[in-house]
């Protein structure tokens, strides 16, 4: 298996959950274990035990991304002007 670690299931990544109204937008996952992903950590968990986990995002913007992105706010803006 050559994929990462953490796409392998594939469990992250489908439990990314999004909502969106005519002012926001979020995006996220009730995965307790995600919110030491994204940032990495390095610290103790509740049992005490040491933790020294890398970075590794999974959720966020990325340079291919923003066109999409710029093209979505233009076509809500361009309908909201009219």
């Amino acid at each position: 298996m050559n994929s990462p670690i953490l796409e392998r299931s594939g469990h992250l990544i489908t439990s990314i959950l999004s909502d969106s109204d005519d002012t926001s937008a979020v995006a996220g996952t009730n995965f307790v274990y995600a919110a030491r992903r994204q940032p990495g950590f390095d610290g103790s968990d509740s049992l005490g035990r040491n933790i020294d986990a890398p970075a590794r995002p999974f959720l966020g913007v990325w340079p291919e991304h923003e066109e999409l992105i710029n093209d979505a706010a233009l076509n809500h803006l361009t309908k909201a002007l009219r």
